[in-house]
This record gives structure tokens, C-alpha cells and sequence, in this order.
């Protein structure tokens, strides 16, 4: 038995060893991740005009440095390529201000909803919340 384990020693150490290698690879691509998303980033910000300082106020969690590494990057390859900037999407509005214009919109349309906010103002109590009140017998 221990003359199997000598002769096998090799074997097991070079099987072991290209398993701990290969897990490498995808080790360092979940550390070198953020970098790279920022300097994707970065690359976007400058294709879509986007200035620099906007583009660090957009992603205040990437790391400037590599957001300006792609920043650079992606101009200096627009001009040697000669490559006109994009227009960048319009901005999303603020989940705040969406349900906002989604209350004034539903709002304009509902006229049970202007009587119940009438009742309301004189004291008087909206239909279904006197209906809820009554109790069943």
C-alpha cells in the first residue's frame, strides 16, 4: 500500500495542482470585475458625450480611476476612428416624481375619486368607507 501511495504521489499532486489552476481563472474574474465594469462605464459615458464628472456623479460606487481609464480610452479610439459621439438616452424620471404623475393622471379621469376627495374636505365620509363601517348582522 505504501509503495502504491509513493508511486501515485506524482500523479495525485499534478491532478490537484491543474484543479487548483483552473479555478484561478474564474477567481480572478470575480475580483477583476468591478474594475472592469467601471471602465465599461467610463467607455460609455465617452461615446455618449457624456462628461467626465457626470459620469462620476452617475456612478458614485465605481472607481474613478478605472472610469477614467475608459474615458480615455474610448476617446482616443473615437479619434483615431473619427467616430462622431451618440446621443445619450433621456433620463429615466424619478421613481418619486413617476408616482406623482400617475396620481395626477388617475386622478383626472375618475370622478368617484373627486367626489370622495369633496366629501372628504366637508367632513362628510366617502361611500365605501361608510359601507365599511356598517356592521353585518
Amino acid at each position: 500500500m505504501n509503495k502504491l501511495f509513493t508511486m501515485c504521489k506524482p500523479a495525485l499532486l499534478a491532478v490537484s495542482l491543474g484543479l487548483a489552476l483552473a479555478g484561478c481563472d474564474q477567481l480572478n474574474d470575480q475580483i477583476n470585475k468591478p474594475a472592469r465594469d467601471a471602465k465599461a462605464t467610463g467607455a460609455g459615458c465617452r461615446l455618449s458625450g457624456r462628461s467626465l464628472e457626470d459620469c462620476y456623479k452617475r456612478n458614485p460606487r465605481a472607481a474613478r480611476a478605472e472610469v477614467y481609464a475608459g474615458w480615455k480610452d474610448m476617446n482616443d479610439y473615437m479619434a483615431k476612428q473619427k467616430l462622431n459621439e451618440m446621443a445619450p438616452p433621456p433620463d429615466e424620471p424619478k421613481p418619486e416624481a413617476a408616482a406623482e404623475e400617475e396620481g395626477a393622471k388617475g386622478k383626472g379621469g375618475d370622478k368617484a375619486g373627486e367626489k370622495n376627495a369633496d366629501k372628504a374636505k366637508s367632513g362628510e365620509k366617502p361611500a365605501e368607507a361608510a359601507k365599511a363601517e356598517k356592521p353585518a348582522h
